[in-house]
């Protein structure tokens, strides 16, 4: 008897055993064709696993919980979510059940199901489930576990979606550099990382960054896979969306055209990688005209992401709304109208009214809706549109740095910009008060920023944010010296360098996140501007902007308009004033403009300048003496002062001109507008050669020099300026007159490194250079050029002011461990002058350069506002030396006998204006 028992548990354990063989054989097969891409067969091979367990009384509920989970994952790489998501939640009432929600293998499956939660827009769901799947490998695996890590990535990519790019970013660039520090910069989660991380810097506007972050990623999957891998297809797909943003389209076609075979080849034609694909080149085949090719492709892509993903998806949106815009491009403007409102519904469904994705979508509705006549509702959608923008950029600046802001700023401007270019064809009300304020905030935000995080950190007590502040004012001021240098003589990686002071300045940003200068600023609008303002002045912000282009038969054309504030308005007023095509060639005739070559006395103005700019604003000028005007644009470039009025007569001679950078400024009143406390000068400054010692020299060496009759660059090398040593020497006297603080560098002693040691907290109200000047075109007409200065693509290296040794370093034989005797824009923005209310660069086109958007000028202005100074003299062309000595101690005279610092300037204009021609004084503006 005893023996028939044993042979009968024996036959049970041999059956127990067979049937645990035949549920391992069934999911290693599952296994091996999901690792093959091959998902209908690992799908099938686990349907027959999870059939055998559930025949099964005695097979323990955790192998079925493990198998649903499994199939779970098939089912969402396939593209069956509804299954999916019913097969997860079978699984997880049997894991709650026996309280096994805590082990690897749920976590495992739960972040593949947040991602099928992530693709059919449950976003809380998704990240619930991956804040679980954090939580227990952090636990169970450790921090430096590639499970830990790659669900990390995957929350990060969720933030993407929701628009928190902030905690993306984070989380990304802590994985990138948690590997490098490891060495492991060769596998699919650092390669994952870095293709994320250049999706933020995507929808950030950061472009160059992530193009490289993009190839990257793309090398790193080729070498660790085949080259028809899915990844790698992902990251194809990804840089061709970015060359789309760009309209880089000849580099288009290819990249989408190879992830396209690899995702059919891989998934089949009714997969939702797939219909990217179709997306992709419908879009591209739109923007180059093959309309009937594109609306075939999105119309597919449709079909597919509606069957895959359902009607509630971003994606199905998305195509949404590449339809309304292809068909728009047609003129078949009922089916715009259709899809467009469709993509919005869902849009705003999903990711709610205030996001970006939601306003970019209103906005092409209504250019739709201008378009076929429907005025008002344009006017509702625009307006809501600008109000998002403005809370959309005040969210972003507590965590992009400088660089990034700019690069956001200009990615948004046109869309900053939507009520202007439909006020150019009506008049609203209602658009004219959002379109001002949205201005208010959007010009020069980055500046703004940059001088608050300074004030914030000079006055902070926090002494690991005081070093960290300090390490980040060394590495800066060494990258801009570094790059100041020949390729050649670099001994640091300057990319390395400028990516370690990126994070150094965002890590700033966070640490001092509260401070309240921006805040001030941001909360302007339009009728605090109106409530500084007398009744007798106006404020006029001047603006730049683009038509929206939706044919290929049309082009893009610039306007200027401008936004009028009196005292006794109800709204701003806004003006038609011309197109810049217009502006040009008015300029070209204009005397007095930032030409860059030598305008003499006797050039005639031509009156177009006030016909098309001066004249439509005149009409709203009675009674007024007072002009706050802030340009845009090339208006940048053009001496208000010296347009011709009438009757002999200039602006400058009928209206008080007060140039700002923001008409926002006239609400900060400046509080600190006394004359002079102190003051350092540079000037008579030998460009030959530079002494060390930086103590103060008390004359000018000997100069056999050729005299030079302007402050500019020469070609090859710069001659020495007399009257700048009589310049500074008479200011000196001034000043001393009134027991004023002077430090005085001339002659070899007026180097770099004397201006980089006023670098403090206790900085001089006054930094003077009476020097040459130069601001260089664009590099890319001199790329065969030797000059490091020349050809840099970067604005603020092309522009600077000369000091002692110059002619050394300008033809780029300075030593790379002394200064070259170049002060350029960058070096200058690195130092920090936050007690110094002046700087007078009296020098050549000192207030020209680059042109960016609503950033304004990219030259030696935005280094010292870069740098905290509140106000900068510069000029717009090539001033002459003598004349200029003439204004420059004019100017100080009247500043000490008890001005401020604008009625100085006013009255030395008024001054010049009885002596001289404007050539000679008006080329000289003063920016607040």
């Amino acid at each position: 008897m005893l023996k028939k028992i044993f042979f009968i548990v024996f036959l049970i354990f041999c059956y127990q055993e067979n049937i645990t063989a035949q549920i391992q054989n069934l999911n290693d097969s599952a296994l091996y064709y999901y690792k093959k891409n091959d998902f209908d067969k690992a799908i099938y091979w686990e349907e027959k696993n999870i059939e055998l367990i559930k025949n099964q009384k005695d097979v323990d509920d955790s192998t079925l919980a493990g198998s649903l989970l499994e199939l779970a994952f098939y089912n969402n790489k396939k593209g069956i979510n509804d299954k999916a998501e019913s097969l997860f939640l079978e699984a997880e009432k049997i894991l709650i059940k026996r309280n096994w929600t805590e082990h690897i293998d749920y976590a495992k499956y739960a972040q593949g199901i947040a991602r099928l939660y992530k693709d059919i827009g449950k976003y809380s769901e998704a990240e619930r489930l991956l804040k679980k799947s954090i939580d227990i490998y952090k636990n169970k695996l450790g921090l430096q576990s590639n499970e830990y890590n790659i669900t990390r990535n995957n929350i990060a990519n969720l933030y993407i979606l929701t628009g928190n790019y902030e905690e993306s970013e984070k989380i990304f660039l802590e994985i990138i550099v948690q590997k490098k520090s490891n060495g492991k910069t060769n596998n699919v989660e650092y390669a994952t990382a870095l293709n994320n991380l250049a999706v933020v810097y995507r929808a950030l506007g950061n472009y160059n960054d992530a193009e490289s972050l993009y190839k990257e990623a793309i090398l790193i999957y080729k070498q660790i896979y085949e080259e028809e891998h899915l990844s790698t297809a992902s990251a194809i797909s990804n840089l061709a969306t970015l060359y789309f943003e760009y309209k880089k389209y000849l580099n288009i076609d290819s990249l989408c055209q190879k992830a396209l075979f690899i995702r059919r080849k891989i998934l089949g034609e009714q997969n939702i990688e797939y219909a990217l694909s179709l997306h992709e080149i419908g879009n591209l085949y739109r923007a180059i005209g093959k309309y009937d090719e594109a609306e075939n492709l999105l119309l597919r892509c449709l079909e597919i992401r509606k069957s895959k993903l359902g009607e509630n998806h971003p994606d199905y949106a998305v195509t949404l709304n590449s339809l309304g815009g292809l068909y728009f491009t047609k003129g078949d403007f009922l089916k715009a109208e259709f899809f467009y409102l469709r993509s919005l519904t869902y849009t705003g469904r999903l990711f709610g009214k205030e996001s970006m994705e939601y306003i970019n979508k209103q906005t092409n509705l209504g250019n739709l809706y201008r378009n076929i006549g429907k005025i008002k509702e344009a006017d509702t959608l625009f307006s809501n549109s600008l109000k998002v923008e403005v809370k959309l950029l005040t969210s972003k600046m507590t965590f992009l740095s400088e660089k990034e802001l700019v690069a956001y700023l200009k990615s948004r401007g046109n869309a900053s910009e939507v009520g202007f270019y439909s006020m150019w064809f009506h008049q609203s009300p209602l658009l004219v008060k959002d379109a001002y304020n949205t201005r208010l905030v959007f010009k020069a935000a980055s500046i703004d920023n940059s001088r608050s995080l300074l004030t914030s950190i000079e006055n902070s007590k926090v002494l690991e944010v005081s070093n960290q502040w300090q390490m980040f004012k060394f590495n800066k001021s060494l990258l801009s010296k570094i790059l100041s240098q020949p390729i050649s003589k670099r001994n640091i990686n300057t990319d390395s360098l400028a990516s370690l002071c990126n994070q150094q300045e965002k890590e700033l940003l966070r640490s001092s996140a509260d401070y309240r200068g921006i805040k001030e600023r941001l909360n302007i609008t339009w009728q605090d501007v109106q409530q500084s303002l007398s009744e007798k002045d106006v404020a006029i912000e001047f603006v730049k902007f683009k038509n929206i282009k939706q044919r290929n038969s049309e082009k893009d054309t610039i306007y200027y308009a401008a936004l009028l504030l009196r005292k006794q308005d109800t709204i701003p007023i806004f003006i038609k004033l011309l197109e810049e095509s217009q502006l040009k060639a008015t300029l070209k005739k204009f005397a007095y403009k930032a030409a860059g070559a030598y305008i003499t006395s006797n050039a005639k103005s031509n009156k177009g300048i006030y016909q098309l700019l001066w004249q439509p604003i005149e009409p709203y000028l009675k009674n007024i003496e007072t002009i706050y005007f802030a340009p845009d644009g090339l208006l940048h470039n053009v001496s208000f002062a010296a347009i011709p009025f009438k009757n002999n007569l200039l602006l400058s001679d009928k209206y008080n001109l007060v140039q700002l950078t923001s008409t926002r400024q006239i609400v900060l009143k400046d509080s600190n507008n006394t004359t002079p406390a102190s003051i350092a000068l540079f000037g008579g400054i030998n460009y030959n050669k530079q002494n060390i010692d930086t103590s103060i020299a008390t004359n000018a060496d000997p100069y056999s020099y050729v005299y030079q009759q302007n402050r500019s660059a020469g070609l090859d090398s710069f001659a020495y300026l007399p009257n700048t040593l009589k310049e500074v020497q008479g200011i000196k006297a001034s000043m001393q007159t009134k027991q004023k603080n002077v430090v005085y560098y001339t002659g070899s002693y007026a180097t770099e490194a004397a201006f980089r040691n006023l670098g403090n907290a206790t900085s001089p109200t006054v930094v003077h250079f009476a020097t040459h000047g130069f601001t260089l075109p664009d590099s890319s007409t001199q790329k065969n050029n030797s000059n490091t200065f020349k050809v840099s693509d970067n604005p603020l290296l092309r522009t600077g002011l000369v000091l002692a040794g110059g002619n050394k370093g300008w033809n780029g034989n300075a030593g790379a461990d002394e200064d070259d005797g170049i002060l350029t824009a960058l070096e200058i923005s690195s130092v920090q002058l936050p007690n110094t209310q002046l700087a007078v660069l009296s020098a050549c086109e000192t207030g020209v350069g680059e042109l960016r958007g609503s950033e304004g000028v990219f030259g030696l202005q935005r280094a010292f506002k870069l740098a905290g100074v509140n106000y900068i003299m510069a000029s717009l062309w090539q001033v002459p030396d003598k004349e200029t000595a003439e204004f420059m101690n004019t100017f100080y005279t009247t500043w000490l006998a008890g001005k401020t610092i604008r009625q100085s300037f006013i009255a030395t204009q008024q001054h010049m204006r009885k002596k001289y021609a404007p050539y000679y004084w008006a080329g000289f503006t003063l920016v607040q």
